[in-house]
């Protein structure tokens, strides 16, 4: 359940017991049954958590409860039996633990929060140049978030591509192919010998900054591919969580230097 709708959803179920407890006390405590009705107020009251109900449970096909909380807004009005209203009130709680006893909701921990559904996990310079890499940036988040540190990493290595063409551009080092296809040893070798070979231009300032600069990103461009060989190279084990969150870090550097410079 989206969390939007899943806050919706908890408010409205909320709602809807205070407004069951709201009519037993009319049901207690009210004098004559002409007091008994449901009074304005309250009909208002709930006519806006029905909606809200409504709204959510389709989200997240809940049809049982959408149809029940529809049927049941069409009826509010001033003065309806409190009693007949409350018996209402019960069969669409009681269809809604239903059918959520279908549904699965995956918990995600305060520590972990953080890189859910977050498209600045690699800084807030990376989301702005890298539009195209967000997708997969987010999903990265995402699986780590939910403990699945092995599809957090296939996804942080289909962010690298992004920012080895602009690397390989500023390098003006070519390709036969797009770099997406390209073995790793592929594209880094020509990418490092293109560094190395600024240790031959003149030393100046700028001369050294570049390669200082430069030779940052191809280090964690090789610990990111030794990272994937040797996953592939082991039988395809697994990641570990600690492994993903290294995995994260370097290519978050990689994509963050090279956003610094565009």
């Amino acid at each position: 359940m989206p969390r939007i709708y899943a806050r919706a959803f908890l408010h409205a179920v909320e709602g809807l017991q205070d407004v069951r407890w709201a009519l037993m006390n009319i049901s207690v405590y009210g004098k004559e049954d002409s007091e008994k009705g449901l009074t304005e107020v309250l009909a208002k009251e709930l006519k806006s958590v029905l909606e809200y109900l409504s709204k959510c449970s389709g989200a997240v096909d809940l049809d049982g409860t959408k149809h029940l909380a529809d049927e049941l807004l069409g009826e509010v009005s001033p003065g309806m039996n409190v009693d007949e209203l409350d018996a209402k009130i019960d069969s669409i709680q009681s269809i809604a633990r239903n059918e959520l006893k279908n549904r699965k909701f995956l918990y995600v921990s305060e520590e972990l929060t953080k890189y859910y559904d977050n498209k600045s996990i690699c800084g807030v310079a990376v989301a702005e140049k890298f539009p195209k890499a967000m997708a997969d940036i987010i999903e990265s988040g995402n699986c780590y978030a939910l403990g699945r540190p092995t599809a957090c990493v296939f996804h942080l290595m289909r962010v690298i591509p992004y920012g080895m063409e602009i690397l390989a551009r500023r390098l003006k080092v070519r390709y036969s192919r797009p770099i997406e296809t390209l073995e790793w040893g592929s594209v880094i070798q020509p990418i490092d010998k293109a560094v190395r070979a600024l240790g031959q231009l003149p030393r100046t300032k700028k001369r050294i900054e570049n390669q200082k600069y430069y030779s940052e990103i191809v280090s964690h461009l090789y610990f990111c591919k030794d990272a994937w060989r040797n996953h592939v190279s082991h039988g395809r084990d697994p990641y570990d969580m600690p492994q993903a969150k290294s995995v994260m870090d370097h290519v978050c550097r990689i994509m963050n230097l090279l956003a610094s410079r565009m």
